[in-house]
């Protein structure tokens, strides 16, 4: 059998067949089951704030409201810290630019209804 590997910066990496012939196929299981375990913990977490965030666009009057840019940069960073971490450095660059570029569209959207706020 193979090394078995991952592609982020958090991996796993250990020989089966030394393993096997060790008898530690046990400890091997459990710490998969446990990696499960966090990556779907982490996973609940970010889905938790997306939820929190699109809750605070639906109650303001806007979405282009301070709050709600301040709640999505810190959805977007924590997404892209965990792609860094559990998919690779290419994964999280890409993820990075997409979020950096919805931000500054949201941002620029914020000064246009602040420009338009004014004039009224």
């Amino acid at each position: 059998m193979d090394d078995i590997s991952s592609a982020g910066l958090i991996g796993v990496n250990f020989n089966l067949d030394k393993a096997i012939s060790e008898g530690k196929i046990a400890q091997i299981l459990m710490g998969e089951c446990f990696g499960g375990f966090l990556i779907c913990l982490i996973a609940t977490a970010i889905y938790i704030m997306i939820q929190k965030a699109f809750v605070l666009i639906k109650d303001s009057e806007t979405p282009f409201d301070p709050a709600v840019l301040k709640r999505l940069k810190l959805v977007f960073v924590i997404i892209t810290i965990a792609a860094l971490l559990f998919s690779g450095v290419g994964t999280a660059i890409m993820s990075g630019i997409v979020f950096w570029c919805v931000y500054c569209i949201l941002d620029y959207g914020f000064i246009l209804q602040q420009e338009v706020d004014e004039t009224l």
